[in-house]
C-alpha cells in the first residue's frame, strides 16, 4: 500500500497492470477493452492515496500499451504521482521503435527498466531477447538522454532477465485482435528499421543448461551490463 511504502521510505513504486503479454493473454477484442477500462478505473481510485503520500508511482510499458495508449490514459488521470516506469525495450514486442515510445513516455518518466533488445526473425514473426548491453541494436545514451532532458533526476534501473528468446508472431492474425485493424504501415517501418537490424546468429538461451550453468550465464551478464553501464554510458 501507499501508506506502508511511506513508512519503509520508499521513495517512488513501478506497477505493471498486465503480467503477460497483450498478444498472448487476449482472445477477443472485448477482453481487451475490459482490462483497459478496469486498469483506467483502478489507477484513478489510486491517485488520491498517492497523492496524499506524495509517492510518485510509475506504470511500466509491460507489452500492453502502445505507448499513444499509455499517455492517453496518464493524460487523463493527469496526476504529478502517477506516471510512467519507462522500459528501454518492451514495446519492440508492439513493433514500436524504442527512441519513440521513450520520446512520448519521458515527459512522464518516474522511473526506468534499462535494457538491450535482440531480435531475430522466424517464420511467423520475430523471437525477442534481452541481452547484455550493448549487443542489442537498442539507442541506449539516446534514450538516457532523452529522459533526462525531461527529469535529471531520474534513476536508471538495470532489468537483465536471461531466459530463452520470446516469441512474437506479428504475422498472424491472433496478434492483432486486441487493435482496431492490422497496421501494415506499423509493419512496414519496423521491419525496415529493428528488423534489419536482427541478430545473424542464434539468441541466447537457458533451456538445456544446468542450474549451475545458468546461474553462471546470468551472473556473466549482469557483470557485463554493469561494465558497459559504467565504461560506456558513464552510469
Amino acid at each position: 500500500s501507499a501508506a506502508g511504502a511511506h513508512q519503509l521510505g520508499v521513495w517512488c513504486l513501478r506497477v505493471a497492470c498486465l503480467s503477460g503479454r497483450r498478444y498472448e493473454d487476449f482472445h477477443e477484442m472485448a477482453k481487451w477493452k475490459e482490462f483497459v477500462a478496469q486498469w483506467q478505473k483502478t489507477l484513478e481510485k489510486a491517485e488520491p492515496m498517492l497523492k496524499k503520500h506524495k509517492l510518485p508511482v510509475g506504470v511500466e510499458n509491460h507489452k500492453d500499451w502502445l505507448a499513444d495508449e499509455q499517455v492517453a490514459m496518464l493524460k487523463r488521470i493527469g496526476s504529478e504521482y502517477l506516471g510512467a516506469c519507462v522500459d528501454f525495450g518492451n514495446n519492440v514486442a508492439l513493433l514500436e521503435d524504442s527512441l519513440e515510445v521513450v520520446e512520448k513516455l519521458a515527459p512522464y518518466a518516474v522511473t526506468t527498466h534499462l535494457k538491450d533488445m535482440a531480435v531475430l526473425p522466424y517464420d511467423e514473426g520475430f523471437e525477442l531477447s534481452e541481452v547484455a548491453l550493448g549487443d542489442g541494436s537498442t539507442p541506449l545514451a539516446k534514450i538516457i538522454s532523452t529522459l533526462r532532458k525531461h527529469r535529471g533526476d531520474i534513476h536508471i534501473c538495470l532489468e537483465m532477465i536471461t531466459r530463452d528468446p520470446l516469441k512474437v508472431p506479428y504475422k498472424t492474425d491472433h496478434y492483432w485482435i486486441t487493435h482496431e485493424r492490422r497496421d501494415e504501415e506499423r509493419i512496414r517501418k519496423f521491419e525496415n528499421t529493428v528488423l534489419k537490424q536482427a541478430w545473424t546468429k542464434p539468441l541466447p538461451r537457458v533451456t538445456g543448461l544446468g542450474a549451475a550453468q545458468a546461474l553462471a550465464f546470468e551472473d556473466e551478464n549482469l557483470r557485463r551490463c554493469a561494465a558497459y553501464a559504467k565504461q560506456t554510458l558513464k552510469l
